[in-house]
Protein backbone atom coordinates (compact mmCIF):
# COMPACT_ATOMS: atom_id res chain seq x y z
CA UNK A 1 0.00 0.00 0.00
CA UNK A 2 1.23 3.77 -0.86
CA UNK A 3 2.87 5.57 1.99
CA UNK A 4 0.42 7.79 3.59
CA UNK A 5 -2.82 5.64 3.10
CA UNK A 6 -4.59 3.76 5.49
CA UNK A 7 -7.38 1.10 5.41
CA UNK A 8 -10.72 1.67 6.89
CA UNK A 9 -11.84 -0.16 9.78
CA UNK A 10 -15.04 -1.35 9.55
CA UNK A 11 -17.66 -0.04 12.19
CA UNK A 12 -18.06 -2.07 15.21
CA UNK A 13 -21.29 -0.95 17.38
CA UNK A 14 -20.08 -0.22 21.20
CA UNK A 15 -21.72 -2.90 23.27
CA UNK A 16 -24.88 -1.26 25.27
CA UNK A 17 -25.48 -1.91 28.72
CA UNK A 18 -26.61 -5.22 29.64
CA UNK A 19 -30.04 -4.32 31.59
CA UNK A 20 -31.85 -7.21 33.81
CA UNK A 21 -35.20 -6.66 35.58
CA UNK A 22 -35.10 -8.32 39.05
CA UNK A 23 -38.55 -7.72 39.54
CA UNK A 24 -41.33 -5.64 38.34
CA UNK A 25 -40.36 -2.22 39.14
CA UNK A 26 -37.11 -2.27 39.36
CA UNK A 27 -33.36 -3.42 37.33
CA UNK A 28 -29.79 -4.05 37.16
CA UNK A 29 -27.96 -2.36 34.98
CA UNK A 30 -24.42 -3.71 34.17
CA UNK A 31 -21.20 -1.67 34.89
CA UNK A 32 -17.66 -2.07 34.33
CA UNK A 33 -15.44 -3.74 37.04
CA UNK A 34 -17.93 -5.69 37.97
CA UNK A 35 -20.33 -3.24 39.35
CA UNK A 36 -23.86 -3.28 39.02
CA UNK A 37 -26.23 -0.25 39.33
CA UNK A 38 -29.91 -0.24 40.20
CA UNK A 39 -32.57 1.82 38.65
CA UNK A 40 -36.35 1.52 38.03
CA UNK A 41 -37.68 -0.15 35.33
CA UNK A 42 -39.13 2.75 33.70
CA UNK A 43 -35.89 4.34 33.65
CA UNK A 44 -34.03 1.79 30.72
CA UNK A 45 -35.38 4.10 28.60
CA UNK A 46 -33.47 6.83 29.68
CA UNK A 47 -29.86 5.26 29.82
CA UNK A 48 -30.30 3.18 26.87
CA UNK A 49 -28.29 3.35 23.89
CA UNK A 50 -25.37 4.90 26.40
CA UNK A 51 -22.02 2.50 27.55
CA UNK A 52 -22.21 2.85 31.73
CA UNK A 53 -18.96 2.34 33.38
CA UNK A 54 -18.35 2.42 37.52
CA UNK A 55 -16.52 5.81 38.25
CA UNK A 56 -14.47 5.66 41.42
CA UNK A 57 -15.85 6.97 44.31
CA UNK A 58 -18.95 4.80 43.52
CA UNK A 59 -20.91 5.98 40.86
CA UNK A 60 -22.40 5.28 37.26
CA UNK A 61 -20.99 7.54 34.72
CA UNK A 62 -21.31 7.63 30.56
CA UNK A 63 -18.95 10.11 29.27
CA UNK A 64 -19.51 13.37 30.91
CA UNK A 65 -22.54 12.60 32.74
CA UNK A 66 -23.51 11.16 36.21
CA UNK A 67 -26.45 8.45 36.01
CA UNK A 68 -27.97 9.78 38.74
CA UNK A 69 -28.21 13.29 37.28
CA UNK A 70 -29.40 12.05 33.81
CA UNK A 71 -32.12 10.02 35.94
CA UNK A 72 -33.29 13.21 37.68
CA UNK A 73 -32.62 15.50 35.21
CA UNK A 74 -30.94 17.65 38.08
CA UNK A 75 -29.48 20.97 36.36
CA UNK A 76 -25.94 22.34 36.80
CA UNK A 77 -24.97 23.74 40.22
CA UNK A 78 -27.63 21.12 42.31
CA UNK A 79 -26.41 17.65 43.48
CA UNK A 80 -28.44 14.46 43.46
CA UNK A 81 -28.09 12.88 47.18
CA UNK A 82 -28.53 9.39 47.74
CA UNK A 83 -30.75 8.87 50.63
CA UNK A 84 -29.27 5.91 51.54
CA UNK A 85 -25.44 6.69 50.41
CA UNK A 86 -25.12 4.53 47.87
CA UNK A 87 -24.17 6.04 44.64
CA UNK A 88 -25.02 2.90 42.63
CA UNK A 89 -28.87 2.86 44.23
CA UNK A 90 -30.51 4.85 41.53
CA UNK A 91 -34.11 4.50 42.42
CA UNK A 92 -36.50 7.28 42.21
CA UNK A 93 -37.17 6.99 46.11
CA UNK A 94 -33.27 7.17 46.93
CA UNK A 95 -32.35 10.17 44.82
CA UNK A 96 -33.15 13.76 45.28
CA UNK A 97 -32.33 17.12 44.02
CA UNK A 98 -30.76 19.10 46.61
CA UNK A 99 -28.19 21.84 47.26
CA UNK A 100 -24.29 21.07 47.75
CA UNK A 101 -24.82 22.02 52.12
CA UNK A 102 -27.85 19.50 51.83
CA UNK A 103 -25.53 16.58 50.03
CA UNK A 104 -22.98 17.49 52.95
CA UNK A 105 -25.62 16.87 55.43
CA UNK A 106 -26.17 13.34 54.61
CA UNK A 107 -22.30 12.02 54.64
CA UNK A 108 -21.70 9.34 57.03
CA UNK A 109 -19.20 9.62 59.59
CA UNK A 110 -15.45 9.54 58.37
CA UNK A 111 -12.57 6.92 58.66
CA UNK A 112 -10.79 8.44 61.37
CA UNK A 113 -13.61 8.82 63.55
CA UNK A 114 -12.43 7.05 67.30
CA UNK A 115 -15.70 7.72 68.88
CA UNK A 116 -18.22 5.59 66.86
CA UNK A 117 -20.58 8.30 66.49
CA UNK A 118 -20.76 10.89 63.89
CA UNK A 119 -20.11 14.11 65.24
CA UNK A 120 -18.84 13.05 68.62
CA UNK A 121 -15.28 13.49 69.51
CA UNK A 122 -12.81 12.70 72.45
CA UNK A 123 -11.55 16.03 74.10
CA UNK A 124 -9.98 16.53 77.49
CA UNK A 125 -11.36 13.89 79.19
CA UNK A 126 -14.67 14.35 77.75
CA UNK A 127 -16.95 13.56 75.11
CA UNK A 128 -17.39 16.96 72.32
CA UNK A 129 -20.14 17.06 70.05
CA UNK A 130 -20.61 18.88 66.88
CA UNK A 131 -22.64 20.06 63.72
CA UNK A 132 -21.82 21.84 60.68
CA UNK A 133 -24.64 24.82 60.44
CA UNK A 134 -23.94 26.93 57.08
CA UNK A 135 -20.20 25.61 56.50
CA UNK A 136 -19.38 26.41 60.02
CA UNK A 137 -18.78 24.03 62.68
CA UNK A 138 -21.73 25.01 65.70
CA UNK A 139 -20.61 23.16 69.17
CA UNK A 140 -23.18 21.18 71.03
CA UNK A 141 -21.34 21.11 74.38
CA UNK A 142 -19.10 18.13 76.26
CA UNK A 143 -20.56 15.34 77.85
CA UNK A 144 -19.25 12.71 80.34
CA UNK A 145 -20.21 9.80 77.53
CA UNK A 146 -20.41 9.29 73.62
CA UNK A 147 -23.72 8.28 74.19
CA UNK A 148 -24.90 11.29 75.57
CA UNK A 149 -23.09 13.35 72.90
CA UNK A 150 -24.51 11.52 70.16
CA UNK A 151 -27.48 11.70 71.55
CA UNK A 152 -27.33 15.98 71.44
CA UNK A 153 -26.00 15.54 67.74
CA UNK A 154 -28.87 12.98 66.91
CA UNK A 155 -31.52 16.06 67.70
CA UNK A 156 -29.44 18.78 66.47
CA UNK A 157 -29.50 16.99 63.29
CA UNK A 158 -32.69 16.54 62.80
CA UNK A 159 -33.96 19.75 63.97
CA UNK A 160 -31.24 21.64 61.69
CA UNK A 161 -30.65 19.37 58.51
CA UNK A 162 -34.14 17.98 58.48
CA UNK A 163 -35.02 15.04 55.86
CA UNK A 164 -31.11 14.97 55.06
CA UNK A 165 -29.73 14.26 58.60
CA UNK A 166 -27.73 11.72 59.11
CA UNK A 167 -27.14 10.01 62.14
CA UNK A 168 -24.90 7.04 61.24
Amino acid sequence: MPKGHYTHKPHVPKPRPIVIPIGPSIAYVELTKGKWALIAVDDIPKISGRCWFYQPGGYAMSRHIYMHRLLTGALPKTEVDHANGIGLHNLPHNMRVCSSSQNKFNKGKTARNASGFKGVSASRGSWYACIAVEGHSMSLGRFPTPELAHVAYCEAAQRLHGEFARTE
